[in-house]
C-alpha cells in the first residue's frame, strides 16, 4: 500500500465512523474549515457552517441511522500535502423520503472524488464530490 492510499483508507475510516454514530462535530474534525462538499445531485455546501447545515438536515431526516461504507478505488499524491482518491460508497438504511437514487432497499452506492491536505500534520477533506448516484 503507498502512503498515498495509508492516508486516503484513515480519512475514509474516519468519516464512516463519524457518519455511523450520526456524528456531526466528528465529521467536521475530518474537513478543512473551507471544505466544499457537492451531492450526487450536484448541490454543493462550502465552508463549515454550510456544512454543518446539510450533516444536521441528513441525520434529522432520512439519513437517520444509516450506516456509512467507503472503499478507496485509487489514491494518488499530487504534492507532499495533497492528495487525491475516488472512491465508492454505500449508505445502507436510508428513508424512503431520500430525494436521491435510492434502491427499495434502503441502499444508495455512489461513487466519489476527494481532495485532502495535510494543514498542521493532520489530514483533511478539503473538497469532497459525490456522483454517479444509483441505487
Amino acid at each position: 500500500m503507498t502512503p498515498a492510499e495509508e492516508v486516503a483508507r484513515a480519512t475514509e475510516a474516519a468519516y464512516d465512523a463519524a457518519w455511523n454514530r450520526a456524528d456531526v462535530d466528528g465529521l467536521l474534525s475530518c474537513l478543512t474549515d473551507d471544505a466544499v462538499l457537492v451531492n450526487p445531485s450536484g448541490e454543493e455546501a462550502r465552508g463549515r457552517d454550510q456544512v454543518r447545515t446539510v450533516f444536521e438536515g441528513l441525520f434529522a431526516g432520512w439519513a437517520a441511522g444509516s450506516r456509512h461504507e467507503s472503499r478507496v478505488v485509487r489514491a494518488d499524491a499530487v504534492t507532499d500535502d495533497v492528495v487525491v482518491l475516488d472512491g465508492v460508497a454505500r449508505l445502507t438504511g436510508l428513508g424512503p423520503d431520500a430525494p436521491l437514487a435510492v434502491g427499495d432497499d434502503g441502499v444508495l452506492v455512489h461513487e466519489f472524488t476527494e481532495v485532502l491536505v495535510r494543514r498542521d500534520g493532520r489530514w483533511l477533506l478539503a473538497h469532497v464530490r459525490a456522483h454517479a448516484s444509483r441505487g
